[in-house]
């Protein structure tokens, strides 16, 4: 049995240790991002396998998992490169996106919004042991009011209706179409993230924020709300609806041609519903303003 040393609250062996301390040695201390990119390699060839023949073997559902995997691994690098110290989290239900962000070895500052009770409540005790991550119970759209949205199940909320293709589609937007709606408080983005930021310690003058958008089919609401501070936003991503499964919502030529005129240009574009046939229905663009790249690192 391989001896055993305590760290943390946890049990290592001492050759996984020495292991350890030997690739610093050799790579210095870059080489907990070395193991990570090859866990997310690991990870990938799972889903991706590469059979003998591998025409018999094409799996749509893991190759859509394998591209989510490309897609974090793209915001990483951005955040990374475009020195990102702040995300906002928005549309962030019970925190699936942050503790992605946090396994992907983010260590910035996170503001997750989410007004739905239910889901905020679950966001507060996931987010309580990091104290960078900061939840606000509020939606985000182009005033200070309130507003009314569906709740659509356990990890679901859309602040408009469905359509006919949502509805035919999928089960979950059907079970719910004609449930009660819940009144949630709704705020633009440039009211409140001063106060924000500054509770937090953050210089919300001088700070580099990327803007994650998932408010099913809401988008272009909250970013419209942003107003002055569009400047500090240095990346974003946003989903892109190629089939409009909510009404009212835009298609994804218009939100990439608005996001385009705020200055924001396309770094990726990755499909996160596919549905019967292969045909893709939303997409995650992710986005960056590319003359605030710092440079590579």
């Amino acid at each position: 049995m391989a001896t055993k040393i305590s760290e943390g609250n946890r049990f290592i062996s001492i050759k996984s240790k020495l292991r350890y301390l030997g690739g610093i040695a050799i790579y210095g201390r870059n080489y907990r991002e070395l193991r990570m990119i090859r866990k997310e390699r690991d990870q990938l060839r799972k889903l991706m396998p590469a059979p003998k023949n591998a025409i018999t073997h094409v799996d749509l559902k893991n190759q859509t998992k394998a591209l989510k995997e490309f897609a974090n691994l793209q915001i990483v690098w951005i955040l990374k490169n475009y020195g990102v110290e702040c995300v906002l989290d928005v549309g962030a239900n019970i925190g699936q996106y942050a503790s992605s962000l946090r396994e992907h070895g983010y260590e910035g500052q996170i503001v997750s919004f989410e007004p739905v009770p239910e889901y905020h409540a679950k966001l507060l005790e996931r987010s309580a042991p990091d104290p960078r991550w900061h939840v606000i119970p509020a939606a985000l759209g182009t005033y200070d009011g309130e507003i009314q949205m569906r709740v659509q199940g356990q990890t679901s909320s859309a602040l408009t209706t469905s359509s006919n293709y949502g509805v035919e589609n999928f089960k979950s937007l059907a079970k719910h179409a004609n449930d009660e709606l819940t009144t949630v408080k709704v705020n633009r983005l440039d009211s409140i993230l001063g106060g924000i930021l500054d509770s937090i310690g953050v210089d919300s003058g001088a700070t580099r924020i990327y803007l994650k958008l998932d408010t099913q089919g809401f988008d272009l609401e909250a970013f419209r709300g942003a107003g002055t501070y569009l400047d500090s936003i240095v990346a974003m991503q946003s989903e892109l609806a190629v089939i409009k499964i909510y009404e009212g919502m835009p298609g994804m030529a218009d939100a990439l041609n608005e996001y385009q005129k705020a200055g924001f240009q396309i770094s990726g574009i990755f499909p996160v519903t596919v549905h019967k046939g292969g045909r893709v229905v939303e997409f995650d663009g992710i986005l960056v303003k590319s003359d605030r790249f710092l440079g590579e690192k």
